[in-house]
């Protein structure tokens, strides 16, 4: 039965993503500019990340969004700090939401396009010519949570670097609100955006070889729970992930300015001495 069941999983998740390639194919394909004709692979995997990546941000951030002004109200009671500890008007939201796709469309896309994916084809050659084969579940397990890890751990120290006096005016920016919320979570200057931000999310494919697949599930794992951790509401994830810290950890980081640098895991701040305790419904950011 399991094995019968781990084939359906496998057929249907070739299925999907084979619908899903070929519409990010067509997409590509109607935007792709004369520059890019000469690496149409190049452009298309570089297109596709940019969409798998902004279905989390607008999705999930346009949820919480409808939250944060009280349209939907299911989880207010688990809202970490009240709209008073951080006054937001309707141009905080657009700011965040407008910048944050504006780096993504001229910063991110281009370094994708002429950085990250040439290294990719050089690290596996043809990989990006095979992109409709999709590897084993336990290969495509294995790689997220490897580069989850190799992410966690560059994102520690960078951003614990980025805290540091001579850098903290690259940092400033994301901090502008104490009490964060999902659009603010891309909310950075371009060389935090780059180095803290993208640059971490690509160092563990590239060390695996990762099948573009395996790099697509992890960047969307991957903004999923970016969103969650800035969203200012405590859902209760990181009590069935263990070493998760989730959003009342990383309100505290926000409201106290100092420890819980890490992007995902709590393991680094505990090791580091830099863990501070999370925040939770109720609690003061004083």
């Amino acid at each position: 039965i399991n094995a019968e069941y781990m084939g359906n999983f496998s057929g249907s998740m070739q299925s999907a993503w084979t619908w899903l390639w070929g519409s990010i194919s067509h997409l590509s394909e109607a935007t792709r500019p004369p520059f890019a004709c000469v690496f149409p692979e190049h452009w298309a995997a570089s297109v596709g990340l940019l969409v798998i990546a902004a279905i989390p941000y607008l999705l999930l951030g346009g949820f919480f969004f409808l939250c944060d002004c009280g349209v939907i109200t299911c989880l207010e009671s688990r809202r970490i700090q009240p709209n008073p500890k951080s006054p937001r008007s309707a141009a905080d939201f657009v700011k965040c939401l407008a910048g944050t796709i504006s780096a993504q469309l001229f910063v991110l896309l281009p370094v994708v396009l002429f950085v990250f994916m040439p290294l990719f084809e050089w690290r596996v050659p043809g990989v990006l010519t095979s992109v409709l084969v999709v590897p084993p579940w336990h290969v495509v397990c294995g790689h997220v949570l490897v580069s989850a890890i190799v992410n966690d751990t560059i994102f520690y120290w960078l951003h614990r670097l980025f805290h540091s006096k001579p850098l903290f005016f690259l940092h400033k920016k994301h901090h502008e609100f104490r009490a964060p919320f999902a659009w603010a979570s891309e909310h950075a200057s371009i060389p935090e955006f780059l180095l803290v931000d993208a640059v971490p999310v690509f160092v563990g494919p590239l060390l695996l070889g990762s099948h573009i697949f395996s790099v697509s599930v992890w960047v969307l794992l991957r903004l999923v729970y970016t969103i969650e951790v800035h969203c200012g509401y405590d859902l209760l994830v990181w009590r069935a992930l263990p070493f998760y810290g989730g959003a009342p950890m990383h309100d505290a980081h926000h409201a106290k300015f100092d420890g819980n640098y890490a992007d995902c895991f709590v393991w680094w701040d505990k090791l580091c001495g830099t863990f501070i305790p999370p925040m939770y419904p109720g609690d003061k950011n004083e």
